[in-house]
């Protein structure tokens, strides 16, 4: 149960993260609109427009870790269940140390 929780829970925070990029755009676009129209001052709006740039930049760094730390948790997860399929006389215990039952929910209620 505990590496589904953190993988939505990492995929939240990507689906975050995208739609603070998309409101950094929105925002970007709107002081570039205001600097064609000369209603900001071009100091002020380059300051923002750096802001903006280097929030970005962070965040994107983000994704690269998060995507990062998604990748090593699918490796470790798809080594588990390989390991899962080839020692059929553990399953039982390998589900256990990952979900936290001693059963998968197909064998649940067949007297397992």
């Amino acid at each position: 149960m505990r590496l589904s929780l953190t993988t939505w829970g990492a995929l939240n925070v990507r689906e975050r993260l995208d739609a603070r990029l998309t409101a950094l755009d929105t925002k970007e676009d709107s002081l570039l609109d205001l600097a064609a129209d000369g209603d900001l001052p071009k100091e002020k709006i380059k300051e923002k427009l750096i802001a903006i740039r280097d929030e970005r930049a962070s965040i994107r760094r983000d994704i690269e870790r998060l995507d990062a730390e998604l990748e090593t948790g699918r490796a470790v997860f798809g080594r588990g269940m390989e390991t899962y399929g080839a020692c059929p006389e553990s399953n039982a215990v390998i589900y256990g140390r990952f979900f936290g039952t001693l059963s998968p929910p197909r064998e649940r209620g067949r007297g397992r």
